[in-house]
Protein backbone atom coordinates (compact mmCIF):
# COMPACT_ATOMS: atom_id res chain seq x y z
CA UNK A 1 0.00 0.00 0.00
CA UNK A 2 2.88 2.77 0.64
CA UNK A 3 3.99 2.08 -3.02
CA UNK A 4 0.99 3.00 -4.10
CA UNK A 5 1.02 6.34 -2.06
CA UNK A 6 4.40 7.27 -3.26
CA UNK A 7 3.32 6.25 -7.09
CA UNK A 8 0.56 8.74 -6.68
CA UNK A 9 2.32 11.62 -5.31
CA UNK A 10 4.98 10.75 -7.97
CA UNK A 11 2.59 11.07 -10.84
CA UNK A 12 0.18 14.49 -9.27
CA UNK A 13 1.51 17.88 -10.25
CA UNK A 14 3.66 19.95 -8.11
CA UNK A 15 2.67 23.31 -8.05
CA UNK A 16 5.03 25.74 -9.73
CA UNK A 17 5.92 29.44 -8.10
CA UNK A 18 6.12 30.87 -11.19
CA UNK A 19 2.97 29.71 -13.36
CA UNK A 20 2.32 31.46 -17.24
CA UNK A 21 -0.26 33.83 -16.99
CA UNK A 22 -2.19 34.53 -20.21
CA UNK A 23 -1.57 37.65 -22.45
CA UNK A 24 -4.38 39.20 -24.44
CA UNK A 25 -4.70 42.16 -26.62
CA UNK A 26 -5.96 45.59 -25.79
CA UNK A 27 -8.49 44.66 -28.47
CA UNK A 28 -9.88 41.33 -26.21
CA UNK A 29 -9.70 43.44 -23.02
CA UNK A 30 -11.64 46.53 -24.53
CA UNK A 31 -14.56 43.92 -26.14
CA UNK A 32 -14.79 42.97 -22.26
CA UNK A 33 -14.46 46.03 -20.67
CA UNK A 34 -17.33 46.67 -18.69
CA UNK A 35 -17.07 43.14 -17.74
CA UNK A 36 -13.32 43.13 -16.39
CA UNK A 37 -13.19 46.76 -15.19
CA UNK A 38 -16.73 47.55 -14.35
CA UNK A 39 -19.95 49.16 -14.95
CA UNK A 40 -19.13 52.24 -16.91
CA UNK A 41 -16.01 51.25 -18.92
CA UNK A 42 -16.00 51.81 -22.12
CA UNK A 43 -13.68 49.75 -24.93
CA UNK A 44 -12.34 52.76 -26.12
CA UNK A 45 -11.64 54.07 -22.93
CA UNK A 46 -9.71 50.40 -22.62
CA UNK A 47 -7.58 51.10 -25.64
CA UNK A 48 -6.62 54.78 -24.80
CA UNK A 49 -5.43 53.63 -21.43
CA UNK A 50 -3.10 51.19 -23.28
CA UNK A 51 -1.94 53.50 -25.92
CA UNK A 52 -1.08 56.08 -23.36
CA UNK A 53 1.30 53.22 -22.06
CA UNK A 54 2.46 52.26 -25.11
CA UNK A 55 1.56 48.95 -24.77
CA UNK A 56 -0.56 46.54 -26.94
CA UNK A 57 -0.49 43.40 -24.47
CA UNK A 58 -1.33 42.29 -21.28
CA UNK A 59 -2.48 39.55 -18.56
CA UNK A 60 -5.06 40.59 -16.73
CA UNK A 61 -3.70 42.03 -13.51
CA UNK A 62 -1.54 44.20 -15.60
CA UNK A 63 -4.75 45.38 -17.48
CA UNK A 64 -6.33 45.76 -14.48
CA UNK A 65 -3.92 48.43 -13.39
CA UNK A 66 -3.64 49.76 -16.47
CA UNK A 67 -6.88 51.14 -16.99
CA UNK A 68 -7.00 51.84 -13.26
CA UNK A 69 -4.59 54.21 -13.29
CA UNK A 70 -5.19 56.04 -16.26
CA UNK A 71 -8.94 56.33 -15.38
CA UNK A 72 -7.88 57.55 -12.03
CA UNK A 73 -5.13 60.17 -13.26
CA UNK A 74 -5.57 64.03 -12.36
CA UNK A 75 -5.86 66.08 -14.82
CA UNK A 76 -3.97 69.78 -13.96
Amino acid sequence: MADTDKAAQAEAPTPTAVQNPEIYTAQEFAQAAEKLFGPGTRDYTVLAAFQYVKKDKATKAEAVKIVHDFRNKTID
